[in-house]
């Protein structure tokens, strides 16, 4: 688990996210050095808002148990990768081939055509993803012609959207029980 997000203060709810409109959107990764497997790459999305352009809210899983989704705010990044660069980065980590600096990685991804129903939509709705008699493992956040799947995975968090980064890490929950979505509100 990577001690990104530990300290924050978790005063953004997912109930308070529908309605918002995304102006600008980022992977935000931490280094896969040495991990072959793409679906253990702690990957997260961090949305600008048009109605708070001045902070990046990100969601992920919470570190402190490894299992439940939260939502937070942090200052804009101040180091950013164009997206072009993100395949060949993350291939050159999981093979190691990368120096020893280890951090969040920044990944704009605002203006790439695969995100297009997401940046400048609002978000419709916002739902846990959830196991019979258990807390939340991820978040659905619902816009008009898309979503962003996050979920927990061992070393933090996973992400998807209709055309990125398809894994199925709902299959392994599916083991544990019948996957259902609850509204947040």
């Amino acid at each position: 688990m990577h001690n990104h997000h530990i300290h924050h203060e978790y005063d953004i709810r997912f109930d308070g996210l529908p309605g918002l409109t995304v102006q600008r959107l980022f992977i935000v990764v931490y280094p896969p050095f040495g991990e072959p497997d793409a679906l253990q790459t702690d990957l997260s999305f961090g949305f600008v808002f048009t109605l708070n352009p001045g902070k990046l809210i990100v969601v992920a899983t919470d570190e402190r148990d490894r299992w439940s989704p939260v939502v937070f705010g942090e200052a804009l990044p101040t180091r950013i990768y164009d997206y072009s660069e993100f395949e060949t980065r993350m291939q050159q980590w999981r093979h190691s081939e990368m120096g020893a600096y280890y951090g969040f990685e920044y990944y704009e991804i605002t203006n790439d055509p695969a995100f297009q129903h997401i940046v400048g939509q609002t978000i419709q709705q916002v739902d846990y993803v959830k196991l019979p008699n258990r807390e939340p493992f991820g978040v659905k956040i619902q816009f008009e012609q898309d979503y962003v799947l996050s979920t927990a995975i061992a070393d933090g968090t996973t992400t998807e959207t209709q055309s990125f980064n398809r894994l199925h890490n709902l299959a392994h929950f599916e083991r544990l029980g019948t996957v259902f979505y609850e509204p947040v509100i």
